[in-house]
């Protein structure tokens, strides 16, 4: 019998028998057609060389799961210029060569990856009797073809990690649209400036301050404004701050109340965080103080040899270090002590004041000091 609307088949198919099981059915089809076109040359034949039968998973019918058993044939092909003498009958509508699904459970597989995601998907498709894997989905996800990046008028480039550390990448986002448009292999300017020279379009791209994206920019967009992304604006100032503060610490630390007084509240008594915060334990102290002398030696190290003439490559791969580690030292002049980290704000702050002065008049139990 020709396909029904419960299994719908293409043009020249016919199911031979269905079997019926527990939780699936497995469907016997045929192909019909007369003849078949040739995949190489495209000339039809008729002349059948053999038979084979593919399984197939299809969409899933009633809650049940489909399996076909379909049976394709082989060709000959007649034109004698054409290099392969047999081929297999194509059905491209219906299902890809060497595959074992149909392409409409490919295809209702790729739609429920994109709409949740592969765990979520797998959980889901098992529900709806299509039982897969997450790397099936991912995989279907994946074989999509890439949607054109159109106009895109306003790009934000910067760069990504591959590896960290180890290899780089480019990254070009429509900030109109807020996605991503394409990926570049490596951060070298004459590639991004060639992806630019094919959208004359632009008119204003965002980058970082660096200046291989700013030589980009003028080779391959030379009409659009350059503008600095607000993640980087936030980063620079606050590097330039920092600095900044660190100089005028004496100044600000002479100007500020003394600990234990506030000036809302004078007869509050109040007390500062480092007083009932633990201390730093003196082991961790001698383990800080040791790294910091062994920065400081390497620091000494990267001056001897960058006075001897070597290279801040070279340097940084002695000293196995960063190349931007090794020049940000030699551009300090100086030996930067790194500042110790900024405590957060506790939420018990606010209470310090009260648990103390009642564990220092003896109250150890530490129920009724929560009950207050």
């Amino acid at each position: 019998m020709e396909g029904t609307r419960l299994l719908p088949l293409p043009e020249g198919m016919l199911i031979e028998q269905i079997e019926g099981g527990d939780s699936d059915l497995v469907v016997h089809v045929r192909s019909t057609r007369p003849t078949s076109c040739c995949p190489l040359c495209g000339h039809s034949s008729s002349s059948i060389h053999s038979h084979y039968r593919r399984v197939l998973r299809d969409v899933p019918c009633g809650g049940s799961q489909i399996q076909l058993n379909l049976t394709v044939r082989k060709f000959f092909c007649r034109n004698q210029e054409c290099q392969r003498k047999i081929f297999t009958e194509r059905l491209p509508t219906f299902v890809e060569p060497w595959a074992r699904m149909t392409v409409r459970l490919c295809s209702a597989l790729q739609s429920v990856g994109l709409a949740t995601s592969g765990n979520l998907g797998a959980r889901l498709c098992a529900r709806l009797s299509m039982p897969t894997s997450r790397q099936t989905i991912l995989r279907r996800i994946m074989e999509l073809p890439d949607l054109p990046a159109g106009s895109v008028v306003e790009p934000g480039i910067d760069d990504f990690a591959f590896r960290r550390g180890y290899r780089f990448g480019t990254v070009l986002v429509n900030l109109v649209s807020h996605r991503v448009v394409d990926l570049l292999p490596d951060r070298d300017q004459e590639r991004a400036a060639a992806w630019m020279k094919k959208h004359p379009e632009i008119r204003v791209v965002s980058r970082d301050r660096g200046g291989e994206y700013a030589a980009a920019v003028a080779k391959g967009a030379p009409q659009a404004v350059e503008v600095a992304d607000r993640f980087h604006i936030i980063k620079n100032l606050s590097e330039a701050v920092g600095p900044l503060i660190a100089r005028c610490q004496a100044e600000i630390l002479a100007n500020l109340p003394p600990e234990g007084e506030s000036s809302s509240d004078p007869d509050k008594p109040t007390i500062s965080v480092a007083e009932w915060r633990p201390k730093t334990p003196v082991h961790v102290e001698r383990i800080q103080q040791a790294r910091r002398s062994g920065r400081e030696a390497r620091y000494q190290q990267a001056l001897a040899w960058h006075k001897q003439g070597m290279t801040t490559k070279e340097i940084a791969s002695r000293l196995r270090l960063g190349q931007r580690t090794v020049q940000r030292w030699l551009a300090a002049g100086s030996f930067q002590y790194k500042s110790s980290r900024r405590k957060r704000p506790s939420a018990f702050d606010a209470f310090a004041p009260y648990v103390l002065k009642r564990w220092k008049e003896g109250q150890r139990n530490g129920l009724a000091l929560c009950k207050f």
